[in-house]
């Protein structure tokens, strides 16, 4: 059984964060409109091979995305993480309506290879980073292409605080996601973490958790891009 004080600690940080982000929200403090703002395609240089093929693959599917997408007119940044700080800045902008993240990582969090948020030890940029790094709440979508493990005994999403709607993060929440390029149907998983738009506490705790670990899945949707 987790020990009492790491649970209240789970419920404390969550607490000030959801805080946070409702008074953003009272404050009407949002990014510009979706159908207007930037698109952040940030991969991550955290490599587990140690030869650098992982972030020449991740740095490929970034492009590949940049492509499709400006294609339809949607202005778009391919930006590559070495640190948290690259996501701090994109998560701060509010010219970026809609982020993408490509990676090594889990539902929580995302692989840096040097440090977090303000570089803090640890190679782990996770939900609570982006929550200290929010000035404003975005729009458009935050997907993570990254495996959406639930690794923590409290596993809140990593874009929840970035975003005007918890129902705008999509992940693979719950699985393993490694796909050969954008037409996998590994894509497929990508979903909406929840449909409703704030979820607290006990709500987190309930769904992504390892006692629970997702037994229940919200209904697959078509992929974000459509690629």
């Amino acid at each position: 059984m987790q020990p009492s004080n790491t649970m209240a600690s789970d419920r404390k940080q969550y607490e000030q964060a959801l805080r946070k982000w409702d008074s953003l929200q009272q404050a009407e403090c949002f990014s510009v409109p979706d159908e207007i703002g930037r698109l952040a395609v940030i991969y991550s240089c955290h490599d587990f091979s140690h030869d650098e093929t992982d972030i020449d693959t991740f740095q490929a599917e970034a492009c590949h995305i940049q492509t499709l997408v400006e294609a339809r007119g949607k202005a778009t940044d391919v930006l590559a993480a070495a640190t948290g700080n690259v996501l701090s800045d994109v998560i701060a902008n509010p010219a970026y309506s809609s982020v993408i993240t490509i990676g090594h990582g889990a539902l929580s969090y995302l692989y840096v290879t040097n440090g977090k948020w303000k570089d803090n030890a640890g190679d782990r940029y996770d939900w609570r980073d982006v929550s200290l790094a929010s000035t404003h709440l975005k729009t458009g979508v935050f997907m993570q292409r990254q495996c959406g493990n639930v690794t923590r005994r409290f596993s809140a999403p990593l874009g929840m605080f970035a975003m005007r709607s918890h129902a705008q993060v999509l992940a693979p929440s719950g699985c393993n996601f490694e796909p050969y390029g954008l037409s996998d149907v590994q894509n497929n998983l990508v979903v909406p973490v929840t449909h409703r738009s704030r979820l607290g506490y006990d709500d987190i705790k309930a769904a992504f958790s390892y006692e629970e670990f997702l037994t229940s899945r919200t209904d697959p949707c078509p992929p974000l891009l459509s690629w």
